[in-house]
């Protein structure tokens, strides 16, 4: 079962890398960013459940704690880290886009390319 979950995290990851790659709409860009650092948290608790998927909090006081009886801390608070900063990124992205959206009147990435090197010629030429 847990070759599975490798398996669709790993296929996640890939078509969010593809979907990066061969797009060349700057939002949809964004957003199979965004599925990247799914897969990404996906993996980091994928590798922090390996002993166990019980979460490390303690029901009472006598209880024994042994390292295999619970899932391991750290990959946890490292995804919340990771969760607040994908957040923040791609929400100065889409702000980003939206203003090159505004100035350029497109979306693709080809055609603000071109408008760019047209501005900058412009600049050049006395």
């Amino acid at each position: 079962m847990r070759e599975l979950e490798l398996l669709f995290i790993c296929a996640t990851f890939i078509c969010g890398f593809f979907g990066v790659y061969y797009t060349k709409n700057i939002i949809k860009k964004l957003l199979m960013l965004g599925v990247m650092n799914v897969a990404t948290i996906g993996i980091f608790l994928y590798i922090g459940s390996t002993n166990s998927t019980v979460p490390p909090i303690l029901q009472s006081v006598h209880s024994v704690i042994t390292q295999q009886s619970f899932s391991d801390p750290l990959p946890q608070a490292l995804v919340l880290t990771a969760v607040v900063i994908g957040f923040a990124t791609q929400s100065l992205s889409l702000v980003f886009a939206m203003y090159l959206s505004k100035s350029y009147d497109t979306v693709e990435e080809d055609k603000i390319e071109k408008l760019v090197e047209e501005e900058r010629r412009g600049e050049l030429e006395p």
